[in-house]
């Protein structure tokens, strides 16, 4: 549980995710975390891309 908890806070996603969810979605929120402190703007392809 709280190995858990520390992860989820850490990457900055909820603790459900922390234990349904992949690492590549890991690695991805936390991208995302450090994107957003240096200004920058991370964009996703579409669905039909």
């Amino acid at each position: 549980f709280n190995r858990t908890s520390e992860l989820a806070r850490v990457f900055g996603i909820d603790f459900f995710s922390v234990l349904s969810r992949g690492s590549q979605y890991r690695v991805e929120s936390m991208l995302l975390r450090l994107a957003h402190t240096q200004n920058y703007l991370a964009i996703s392809p579409s669905s039909q891309q």
